[in-house]
């Protein structure tokens, strides 16, 4: 601080030295800019930008205009958003993968982006680490974001926070757990994998402003390879509803409260639109057949209903670029 009295050291007789007594005046600078740059070095350094030094000349690269990832990558891989096909918008036969609300009573944290998305530490029993070891041979576990490359990693990592309490649960583990096709307590990922198998279309149920905080893209990339069609919420934050339908996700503003709903993750889910998808459609949500709680769809635009019908924003830019080229 250029003001402070209290200097930054002292000299032989101990003494403050302060800091306006060294920083040299605007006129030094200047003097010592005209004397070393010059419209030379910056024509040097522009004449080489694409060459390089000599180690990055060394270094291997592909040739092609389509890159080529290896299989044997940990850290990167093609992810599949461009192929993904329409999740059913009236669902029926559906399970509960999550029930997430932030009744304080319960012993509930709000969920937010950063629960969701993989930021936390990469636990050694955690799907992630599995597969590192198992498949890539790596034994070094790395954090996730290291991994951001690699989707596989990354979906195993959604809703791994330890804090996260899933409300279908028994009893209180916290942390990436739920209940699978049987019913048994399992990993959220395996259980959702196991549902994948057997073609069973899932939900998540969250609380008023579920899924607030910071733009995280992969809150709503994991959701959806995780095989999630719908996110019913008292209210889904802007931002990862906007994220949820670039990745084709249905997003339900439900009228009930979360904490209000009594599920155990055994219930079959049906969604129906009486008045058909679209902005703010009206929809009813059952569980077993009888009426569970009333909702919107929390879409705004047209464009959205669009958006959700092509299965996310990759899947429609192709079909729209395929039929401009037609």
């Amino acid at each position: 601080d250029l003001t402070s009295k209290e200097g930054f050291a002292k000299d032989a007789e101990g003494k403050p030295v302060l800091l306006k007594e060294v920083m040299p005046s605007a006129d030094e600078v200047y003097a010592l800019m005209r004397e070393t740059v010059s419209p030379e070095v910056y024509k040097e350094i522009d004449a080489n930008l694409y060459t390089g030094s000599e180690e990055w000349q060394k270094l291997e690269v592909q040739t092609g205009n389509v890159y080529k990832f290896e299989a044997k990558s940990h850290t990167l891989a093609l992810p599949p958003f461009f192929d993904l096909a329409p999740v059913a918008i009236e669902l029926e036969g559906a399970r509960v993968l999550g029930h997430f609300h932030d009744d304080p009573g319960a012993d509930s944290t709000p969920v937010t982006t950063d629960h969701i998305s993989p930021v936390n530490e990469l636990l050694m029993e955690s799907p992630a680490a599995r597969l590192l070891r198992e498949e890539f041979k790596v034994s070094q576990i790395l954090k996730y974001g290291r991994l951001r490359g690699h989707f596989e990693m990354m979906v195993r990592g959604t809703f791994a926070n330890a804090k996260l309490r899933n409300r279908l649960m028994p009893d209180d583990r916290r942390g990436q757990w739920a209940l699978g096709p049987d019913g048994q307590p399992m990993n959220l990922y395996d259980a959702a994998m196991e549902f994948q198998k057997q073609n069973i279309p899932l939900v998540l149920f969250g609380h008023d402003k579920y899924a607030s905080g910071s733009s995280r893209d992969w809150a709503a990339k994991g959701t959806r390879l995780l095989g999630v069609n719908a996110v019913i919420a008292e209210l889904i934050a802007t931002i990862h509803r906007s994220n949820l339908i670039a990745l084709g996700v249905v997003p339900i503003h439900m009228h009930n409260k979360s904490a209000q709903l009594e599920l155990d993750g055994s219930e079959s889910i049906s969604i129906t639109y009486p008045e058909g998808f679209g902005v703010n459609a009206k929809c009813n949500i059952l569980a077993n057949g009888s009426l569970l709680t009333a909702g919107n769809a929390q879409i705004y635009d047209p464009a959205e209903v669009k958006m959700i019908k092509a299965g996310g924003v990759c899947p429609l830019f192709i079909q729209e670029s395929m039929a401009q080229a037609a």
